[in-house]
């Protein structure tokens, strides 16, 4: 039984313990013990499961004024609360709040499914486009997402969720994994915990192939608007990847493309991929490196930034992890500094 409903489920039990031990003095037809097992079981399948993450990081760059970036020195980067829970066999639901700096809702969503053919998810949850947005900083192998997923899938501050509707499902089941995967859905597009700015709304979709187990291709879209009614621009991307994942090593590599614009500033085309591949040497010790290619504008190559990566991951136990890694950041624009970042992080997970 899970440590962390003890106290509930204590009370939970002397509660109905009680209640079913007047009825007994009310009725000939006693519960067996058996019985009054059954019924606490059906009680405690109903309570939420809880876990959470805390993430402790230091970080230093050098580049100019690195403490207005906030790239200098100690934080508390995230404090995870995560509730999940069956509602029935086909309706569950999951509330993941994050506690550090101003609490907020990540996740609040609900979702229907009757058949692995199809599920409906309804509420604030992770877009499924691209292979890395949705990764879970718990098990992303390095610690920060790639350039290109932080400027075209997470660039409005929405740490890659939206609000809205999405059918998933998953068709020729084999041993252990699904041939073909999907999932598409309407969103607000708009930043999360907040209702749509604007008349359009926007839609994903990506298709998952996996023909091995270890081995999975994927293509996705984008297509929608961002901001208010008066001054939206379009965000309209596309992108596609490839993963092989046996459990030792790891390499996955996306290219993602799609427009750019605010206010201010017309339209532009930008572009971005990436090649990270990590290698556990031991059950606990695992290496990382990482190509990371970004540009901003297509038709100025004075816009490229390459970020060359090297990470290094230790688990301490089988949910806590001490993550470091080492950045070169390397400006294609000879008027900016090229710059070294350095992250350490602990992630501990319950």
């Amino acid at each position: 039984m899970n440590s962390k409903n003890t106290i509930i489920i204590s009370v939970l039990f002397f509660s109905l313990s009680q209640i079913i031990s007047a009825q007994d003095g009310l009725s000939e037809n006693k519960l067996s013990e058996a019985e009054r097992l059954k019924l606490v079981e059906k009680a405690i399948s109903v309570l939420p499961k809880i876990s959470g993450l805390v993430n402790l990081r230091y970080q230093y760059s050098t580049e100019a004024a690195n403490y207005n970036s906030g790239k200098n020195g100690f934080d508390v980067r995230r404090v995870y609360l995560d509730f999940r829970g069956n509602a029935t066999k086909e309706l569950s639901y999951r509330v993941q709040l994050d506690f550090a700096t101003s609490p907020k809702i990540l996740d609040a969503y609900v979702e229907w499914k009757p058949s692995k053919y199809i599920g409906l998810q309804a509420g604030q949850f992770k877009t499924a486009y691209t292979l890395e947005n949705p990764y879970s900083p718990s098990n992303l192998e390095t610690a920060d997402n790639s350039q290109v997923i932080s400027k075209l899938v997470t660039d409005y501050n929405n740490n890659g969720r939206d609000i809205g509707l999405a059918i998933n499902g998953s068709f020729f089941h084999k041993k252990g994994f699904n041939l073909i995967a999907y999932k598409v859905g309407l969103l607000n597009g708009n930043n999360i915990n907040t209702t749509d700015n604007n008349k359009t709304k926007d839609v994903y979709g990506i298709l998952i192939v996996n023909p091995l187990k270890s081995l999975s291709l994927d293509v996705s879209l984008y297509k929608g608007q961002y901001g208010v009614e008066t001054a939206k621009y379009d965000r309209n991307r596309s992108s596609f990847g490839a993963k092989y994942d046996d459990g030792k090593l790891l390499v996955r590599a996306e290219y993602v493309a799609g427009e750019i614009g605010t206010v201010q500033a017309n339209l532009k085309d930008a572009k971005g991929y990436y090649i990270s591949t990590a290698y556990y040497i031991t059950d606990k010790l695992q290496p990382v490196l990482k190509y990371d290619f970004y540009q901003n504008d297509k038709t100025t190559s004075s816009s490229q930034i390459t970020n060359y990566v090297v990470g290094l991951n230790y688990w301490i136990t089988p949910k806590t992890r001490l993550q470091a890694n080492y950045t070169r950041k390397d400006n294609k624009d000879s008027s900016k500094v090229d710059t070294d970042y350095l992250v350490a992080q602990l992630l501990l997970s319950f």
